[in-house]
Order: C-alpha cells, then sequence, then structure tokens
C-alpha cells in the first residue's frame, strides 16, 4: 500500500493520503520513532505542497478513527467496529466535501459551497441534529469551513443559554466590541422580527458575510425560563455558551433588579419603561430609576421576598440541572469548532480566552471592555431602599444558596468556597 503512493507528487492530497497510509503501518518495536517521524514528514511535505494545517489535521483524525475501528473489529465488537467504519467513511467524505467548499469560498462562489454541503447534508451520509432543518444545517457548516480554514473570515452563530445576572450584558458588548459592524444580536424576548427557533434560521447574515468576504458573528440570548429550550449538540459552526453566576450574589442582583418591576408605575409616570431598561440596560435611566425608587418608592416585603426566593431557586437549580452537565470549561488554548462552553460570571474578567477561541487573536487587552464587578460590597446596591432590603433578606438569601448549591453538587466544584456569615 505504501509503496503505491508516489512520493515524488506535487498533490498534496496524496501527499496526505501517504501519511495516512505511514501512520496505519506503524509496528511496535525499536523503530517505532523513526516511523512516527516518517508520517510526521509526509505531512509536513503535504503542507509544503500546498495543503492547509486543517487538512493536515483531518487527515490524522481519519487514521484516528480506522485504528479505532480495526481495534474494536480485533477486540470481538463487530457491531461497534461496523459503525466506526461508517463513521469514519461518512467523516471523510465530509471532509473531502467541506474541502471543496472551502476552495469555493475562496473564489467567492458562496453559492456553490452551499449546494455541495446541502447536497452532502441530504445524502445518506449526511447528518444534521434533531430538530433542525437542513437549510441552517447547511448554513452552519459553512461557517464551519470558515472556522476550519485560517485563510477564510470566520463566521459564528453563538447561544448564549445564561442565567440572569450572569454577564450576559457584559459578554455581548465584548463581542459587539471585537466583531464591530461585523456583528449582529437577537435578545429574543423583545426583539422584532425574532425567527423563535434554535438555532436561528435567519440567514441574511450569513448570506452578506460569504458576498463581501466579510467575517460575522450572531449572538443570541435566552435565559430558558421555561426550560424548554431545545438541548440538541450544536454542530460545527456553532458555539452555545452556558452562564452561570455563585446563586448568592446572582439572586442578591436579581432581587435588586425585581424592585425596578415592584415600581413599575411610578417609573412609568416619568416615561421609563422596563422593557426599554432590561433590553438595553442604559446606565442614565437605571440612575433615573434609582432615585425615583429612593425619593417615592417601594420595596418588597419580607413574605413576599421568601416566596420570590423560592420561585426562584426552583427555576435555577432546573436551569444547572439541564445544562451544566453539557458544558464544558473554557481552556487556555481551545479553538473552537462547535459545542458547548462553560463561561462563570468571573470568567469573563480572561476574556481574551474566549476570544482567541474564536480566532480573534489580533485584539489587545486595551482595546476590549474591562470587566469589572459593579459592586465591590454585594450587599450595597444602587438604591438606599434596596440596599436596606438586601441586608434584611440576607439569612434567606444564604437559605437560597444553600439549597441551589445541595440540588447541584456540580455547583459546589464551581464555587468551593463558603460565604462569611
Amino acid at each position: 500500500m505504501i509503496d503505491a503512493h508516489p512520493l515524488e507528487s506535487h498533490d498534496p492530497q496524496e501527499w496526505l493520503r501517504y501519511g495516512v497510509a505511514l501512520l496505519q503501518t506503524i509496528e511496535p518495536g525499536p523503530d517505532v520513532g523513526k516511523q512516527q517521524q516518517q508520517a510526521a514528514l509526509a505531512f509536513v511535505q503535504a503542507q509544503k505542497e500546498g495543503a492547509t494545517a486543517e487538512a493536515v489535521a483531518a487527515a490524522q483524525r481519519h487514521s484516528v478513527m480506522l485504528s479505532l475501528s480495526e481495534a474494536l473489529a480485533a477486540a470481538g465488537l463487530e457491531q461497534a467496529a461496523q459503525a466506526a467504519q461508517e463513521r469514519c467513511a461518512a467523516i471523510q467524505h465530509w471532509e473531502g466535501v467541506r474541502l471543496q467548499a472551502s476552495e469555493a469560498l475562496l473564489k467567492g462562489e458562496w453559492q456553490a459551497a452551499q449546494a455541495l454541503v446541502h447536497k452532502w447534508i441530504t445524502s445518506p451520509a449526511g447528518r444534521t441534529p434533531e430538530g433542525v432543518d437542513a437549510q441552517t444545517s447547511t448554513e452552519l457548516l459553512l461557517n464551519a469551513c470558515c472556522s476550519v480554514d485560517r485563510r477564510l473570515p470566520r463566521q459564528w452563530l453563538v447561544e448564549s443559554r445564561s442565567l440572569p445576572r450572569s454577564g450576559h450584558h457584559f459578554l455581548k458588548s465584548l463581542l459587539e466590541q471585537a466583531w464591530g459592524e461585523d456583528f449582529s444580536y437577537c435578545e429574543g424576548y423583545q426583539e422584532p422580527g425574532c425567527c423563535q427557533s434554535s438555532p436561528c434560521s435567519v440567514v441574511a447574515y450569513w448570506h452578506f458575510a460569504r458576498e463581501h468576504q466579510r467575517p460575522h458573528l450572531r449572538l443570541l440570548k435566552s435565559h430558558d425560563f421555561a426550560l424548554t429550550d431545545a438541548t440538541f449538540d450544536p454542530p460545527e459552526g456553532m458555539l452555545r455558551l452556558i452562564q452561570v453566576r455563585r446563586p448568592f450574589n446572582l439572586l442578591v442582583s436579581w432581587l435588586e433588579l425585581q424592585q425596578l418591576v415592584q415600581n413599575r408605575d411610578i417609573l412609568k409616570g416619568s416615561s421609563i419603561v422596563l422593557e426599554r431598561i432590561f433590553l438595553y440596560h442604559e446606565p442614565e435611566v437605571l440612575e433615573e430609576a434609582w432615585r425615583l425608587i429612593d425619593q417615592a418608592g417601594t420595596v418588597m416585603t419580607a413574605e413576599q421576598v421568601q416566596e420570590w426566593l423560592a420561585d426562584k431557586v426552583g427555576y435555577v437549580v432546573g436551569f444547572l440541572r439541564k445544562w451544566l452537565p453539557l458544558a464544558r470549561p473554557l481552556v487556555d488554548g481551545d479553538r473552537f469548532l462547535g459545542g458547548e462552553v462553560l463561561m462563570r460570571y468571573e470568567d469573563l474578567g480572561q476574556c481574551q480566552k474566549l476570544l482567541q477561541a474564536l480566532g480573534r487573536v489580533d485584539l489587545k487587552a486595551e482595546q476590549l471592555p474591562a470587566f469589572a464587578p459593579r459592586h465591590q460590597q454585594v450587599m450595597k446596591r444602587r438604591a438606599t431602599r434596596v440596599t436596606e432590603l438586601i441586608q434584611a433578606s440576607r439569612e434567606l438569601l444564604l437559605q437560597a444558596d444553600a439549597q441551589v448549591m445541595a440540588a447541584v453538587p456540580a455547583m459546589q466544584q464551581l464555587y468551593p468556597q463558603s460565604i462569611s456569615q
């Protein structure tokens, strides 16, 4: 098999196949290091002849899948070995389609690339996540082509599934500043024209970006209040960020915000509409709202706080049980292709890790918004009346925090420190 590969070829695909063949024929023994080196040199030569680093990585993944299939067969697991072979063939087929689509995108022929990917998706070998239609899957896999091939401008769909008061507004500001005019956003709850689907089915942004060969990042927001959002595995080209925060801090901040709802009529009398506050988070409007509450407003009673906390604890526990097991931590050196990633509120201070994982390695810290918690003292809020309420509710808030931590042990690993009494 190895001898059949022309070592004098200038075809990068031939060198990739040769490298895979060398990996597949490595025998244990004193020469194993030399054999591995020969395979590595074949892949180096493939890049010299024009293969991208992504094509090399795909060939190496193909070799791993072949080895897995052989190992399963050797262990007598024929059914598993057959499934691995079929998966290997599907991956190899997709990698070929992806390479062709990437070349078409580089030439500005995005509709040809779209047709190639759509044909693969609707073929017997193609796969789409449950509940995701072929058109949306096509767009996301074209995004994946852009994320994998560094010659192409990157395009990302990012879904945020966040607990309230867990830093989503800062995340939006960060990504908007990093992508500039190549950023779009859908708040979902009050956004005009929201398609109300997951993944987002609005394709205009991707078509515009490909037509003009520009990058694009589209961010979507959902707090999943009803706990009904779909949990499909995000395909390549789509990232889902799971945003969480220590329950005590989250509930303090949320209880503060609830006092705006408590004083809806007073605020409306001064032309301050809650929907605008929650959509835009304008500091000028918020400052005026807190001033009005201190001047003429009311806050919740202890009984109302207790009832409110019981309801929110149930929701927070349900959210964490649903989403936390699906997400993996963000680590240094990550480079996303898709999937689900955990982002704690405190991790927003290391936002460059996220941007680098999304392919933005060109931005320096001074070009980005600085993350700093608004309240250095968590029990002191922006309105005096609200500060007094929070301080009077401390024991109830501590009990709520303990309930969440006990119900979701994984949160104890994320936040091992106890709250000082």
